[in-house]
């Protein structure tokens, strides 16, 4: 169908077959997330850590390192999806925050809520039932039960994280540019081109962005870069000069400067200390 793609699997079979230990990768075009009912010891998003999760849901977007390690009895679902099922809620403007993709990953605790665990749990359990069988309008349902979890899981993340009503204006604006930030990191630096993909002023979208973020445009998208190069200094061993020109910069020591500037840390020196910290 042409509703995108979705695919549930039972974390016990998942992991079962990789002795319980899920290691660190990177999904670069779908969205991921986790209902743990039990069992899950430990989660990884890019530098996060997460231990002893239940009645959770762990939420990866696109481009997020992430890994998990479960004991030898859990409890819990892994739902892989395309954009589309997640950007819906982004298309009419809905408050997502929690789930943005430049926030990272997100973990929500879904014990209490508007919506009730049991709730949550038996639409899921519902979900991969159907995607097991043959049933009519199985993917219509599929789609329609994962829906009603992740509503849930921003429902409760927005109570728990949100001060004030209406917090900032022009929520379209906004996950239109974080959208656009994810697409084209990578190539575009500009604060002045996304303004200008986006149809705004540079004033105005800097406006939008310090009313969600508290920062500006200029700073999103360089937290960004800046969160790939990690990545990529801790996964491969790229030298720094390519790493630079793939991220978008010609000059290397630019980069390099930046870099330093906003972790306190050459990339050569911050890759140093990822490896030793990995081996001790």
């Amino acid at each position: 169908m042409g509703a995108g793609f979705l695919h549930i699997e039972d974390i016990a079979h998942r992991s079962a077959a990789h002795d319980f230990v899920i290691r660190p990768h990177v999904h670069r075009d779908l969205y991921q997330f986790i209902l743990v009912e039990r069992g899950l010891k430990k989660s990884t998003q890019d530098e996060a850590c997460y231990q002893e999760l239940e009645h959770a849901l762990i939420f990866t977007p696109p481009g997020v390192v992430h890994s998990f390690e479960v004991d030898r009895n859990p409890s819990g679902y892994v739902v892989t999806c395309s954009e589309n099922i997640v950007a819906r809620f982004m298309a009419e403007g809905r408050e997502t925050r929690p789930f943005d993709a430049l926030g990272g990953g997100h973990v929500t605790f879904l014990a209490s809520g508007s919506i009730d665990w049991a709730t949550v749990w038996n639409l899921m359990k519902l979900a991969y039932r159907e995607q097991q069988g043959n049933a009519c309008l199985k993917y219509e349902l599929m789609h329609a039960a994962t829906t009603i979890v992740l509503i849930a899981a921003m429902r409760r993340a927005l109570e728990r994280s949100l001060t004030s009503p209406g917090l900032a204006p022009n929520p379209v604006i906004f996950n239109k540019l974080l959208v656009e930030i994810e697409r084209r990191f990578r190539t575009e630096h500009r604060v002045d081109a996304y303004a200008e993909m986006l149809g705004v002023s540079t004033v105005k979208l800097n406006r939008v962005c310090k009313a969600y973020k508290a920062r500006s445009v200029k700073q999103l998208i360089l937290e960004r870069v800046i969160r790939e190069a990690k990545r990529l200094l801790i996964y491969t061993q790229k030298p720094v000069s390519e790493l630079a020109y793939e991220l978008g910069f010609q000059d290397h020591a630019y980069f390099s400067r930046a870099f330093k500037a906003h972790t306190g840390l050459a990339p050569k020196e911050f890759r140093e200390t990822s490896q030793n910290t990995a081996r001790s």
